[in-house]
């Protein structure tokens, strides 16, 4: 049986563009369209282009995470058709697409454009799954993702694009950040917060207020969640023994409840506490600001979450 995932080419090193690109010895074809009620044409146009080695970059407003009508539309041709082309074809055709999704909410985006739905394609074999927290990150997952012969979904939180105070120097020389690798924001010895996306953040700044109480916090972002990096989560369990998971999605069946269970299976041992997931409440994103925080992980949520672990 084939692999659901080609093995990426490090020589592959593609432009990034809003086009969809297809060589022949004859002519060269270039295939634009708006993705608004037309995202199923879009990513049946990537589809017929898979045969080609030009790798496909797709931008596309408010999506998977935003729009519903726009994340429902083309969830058909990203599961059914991108996710198992390479199966399909028993290795003789892959899929190389980046899928860029502006997502996540803290920003007054309401009910529509509020949404973190990650765990969807989570759940489909043949998808990567990236979502960086900062701009080094978001530069060297991009550029794993362009290399890499595989569809990868790459969520990008619309609250860190207006943010200045992650802003920073990136290198100019080439440099990429591997799927599958986590990374170690703070290092403690009490608990461990596993998280990405904007939350890395809210974690980090309840890290420092349990801090002040005597409390160290480690602070883990995963930064890719297909796949995941269960060796980096397992370690800091093993050294913490209490951990809490916090990410803006929903709670019922979120990816948050995908790690708690990897934890169960593989930390089990380490535990003397059960794992606590800090998640979004189930239910839409309210506009109001003060309703909209209150149904999102915030850093006080996070802080009693700790407390809760270290006393158990």
């Amino acid at each position: 049986m084939n692999s659901v995932f080609r093995e990426p080419n490090p020589d592959r090193r593609p432009q990034l563009g809003r086009l969809l690109r297809k060589k022949s010895a004859k002519r060269r074809r270039w295939i634009r369209c708006r993705f608004h009620r037309a995202d199923e044409y879009y990513l049946k146009s990537a589809t017929r282009l898979a045969p080609s080695r030009m790798t496909r970059a797709l931008f596309v407003n408010s999506f998977p995470a935003g729009s519903p009508w726009t994340s429902t539309c083309g969830f058909d041709q990203i599961v059914n058709n991108m996710a198992t082309y390479h199966y399909r074809t028993a290795g003789d055709a892959n899929m190389n697409v980046v899928i860029r999704g502006p997502a996540g909410a803290y920003g007054g985006g309401a009910l529509y454009h509020s949404q973190m739905n990650e765990a969807w394609f989570c759940n489909a074999p043949g998808i990567k799954v990236v979502c960086p927290s900062t701009p080094y990150d978001a530069k060297g997952l991009m550029k794993s993702a362009l290399r890499d012969g595989n569809p990868v979904l790459f969520y990008e939180i619309k609250q860190l694009y207006r943010d200045n105070h992650i802003a920073e120097v990136l290198p100019e020389e080439d440099y990429v950040v591997p799927f599958g690798s986590a990374r170690i924001r703070r290092e403690g010895s009490d608990v461990t917060f596993v998280t990405y996306g904007n939350n890395v953040y809210h974690c980090m700044t309840a890290a420092k207020k349990l801090a002040d109480e005597g409390i160290e916090a480690e602070v883990i972002d995963i930064r890719s969640l297909v796949p995941l990096d269960e060796e980096s989560i397992v370690k800091s369990i093993a050294k913490t023994n209490r951990v809490v998971v916090v990410n803006e999605a929903p709670k019922t069946c979120g990816f948050a409840g995908e790690i708690v269970a990897r934890i169960s299976d593989l930390a089990f041992e380490y535990l003397d506490a059960p794992p606590i997931r800090v998640t979004r409440m189930d239910t839409p994103v309210p506009w109001a600001k003060p309703l909209e925080l209150y149904v999102l992980p915030s850093v006080d949520k996070i802080v009693a979450a700790a407390h809760r672990v270290l006393r158990f």
